[in-house]
């Protein structure tokens, strides 16, 4: 998508002051242009869809590098024991 660091550059100052968020995705499965209504929607999802997101360096360097999973990390990171009840924007 063109605004694909657009939207990221936008959405990271939130990401970063807000602890309940664990990411921020630009993909959606259902984002076909016959499907959405508003382009400008930013949606609070407790699914983490593992294409085409972001996380803080904080969250990376002081909780999930050191436990990162060799594979299926996108499996492991929406398990409640990962999510912790945080968020994703999409």
């Amino acid at each position: 998508a063109p605004d694909f660091f657009t939207y990221f550059r936008a959405l990271a100052p939130l990401l970063d002051r807000d602890a309940t968020l664990l990411a921020v995705s630009a993909y959606n499965d259902n984002g076909f242009e016959n499907h959405v209504q508003d382009t400008t929607r930013i949606v609070r999802s407790d699914f983490f869809p593992g294409l085409g997101w972001m996380m803080t360096r904080k969250l990376w360097t002081g909780e999930l590098e050191a436990k990162w999973p060799a594979a299926f990390w996108d499996d492991w990171l929406r398990e409640p024991a990962q999510r912790m009840g945080r968020h994703i924007l999409r």
